[in-house]
C-alpha cells in the first residue's frame, strides 16, 4: 500500500468511530462532561471533522509532500491517538463505558502506526536550500543525507541554557 492509498484509513476509521459514537456519546457527555453538550453539536463537530479529513486525505493523496505528510499527522493522525487515550480515560474515570471507546481504542493506534503513513522522507535529486532548523522541522528524518539528526534531537536545535543568578 502507498502513502497516497494508507491515508484514506483514516477517514475510513473516523466513519466507524463516529458510527459507534452516533447512538449515544452526546447523552454520555451531557450526563458525565457538561449538560449543555447537545446532539446537534455532536453532529456539527463530526460533520466537520470527517469533511476535513476526506479532504486532507485527497490533497496529500495528489500531493504526497513531505510537508503535507507533517501537516496531517499534526492535525489528523496525532488526534486520533489523543482520542482513544481520552475514550479509554473517561471511561475508567467516569466508570462507564465512553460511546467510541472500543473503535477508538481498536483502530485508531492501528492507523497512526501504520506502515506506509509513517515514510522515511528522503530527498531525490538536489535537496531544497533550507536552513538548519527548517530541515528539522519538515523533514525530520534521521536518516537522511540533508539531516544529520532526528527532528526529537530537540537539544541540537537549542543553545546552551542561560545561566539563572
Amino acid at each position: 500500500m502507498t502513502l497516497s492509498q494508507a491515508v484514506w484509513l483514516v477517514p475510513a476509521c473516523m466513519a466507524v468511530h463516529f458510527l459507534e459514537e452516533a447512538p449515544g456519546f452526546a447523552q454520555w457527555a451531557r450526563r458525565n462532561i457538561s449538560p449543555l453538550y447537545s446532539d446537534a453539536h455532536w453532529r456539527r463537530i463530526h460533520a466537520l471533522g470527517f469533511l476535513c479529513a476526506v479532504a486532507a486525505a485527497a490533497a496529500v493523496s495528489l500531493w504526497t509532500r513531505p510537508v503535507s505528510v507533517f501537516l496531517f499527522t499534526a492535525l489528523f493522525l496525532t488526534p486520533m491517538v489523543f482520542n482513544s487515550l481520552f475514550h479509554l480515560g473517561a471511561s475508567l474515570f467516569y466508570r462507564s463505558y465512553s460511546p467510541g471507546a472500543f473503535s477508538a481504542l481498536l483502530l485508531f493506534p492501528a492507523a497512526a502506526a501504520a506502515k506506509d503513513l509513517c515514510p522515511r522522507v528522503r530527498f531525490q535529486g538536489r535537496a531544497p536550500k533550507l536552513d538548519e532548523v527548517e530541515k528539522r522541522l519538515v523533514c525530520g528524518d534521521p536518516g537522511s543525507d540533508a539531516i544529520d539528526r532526528s527532528l526529537f534531537s530537540v537539544s541540537s536545535l537549542m543553545t546552551s541554557p542561560a545561566v539563572v543568578s
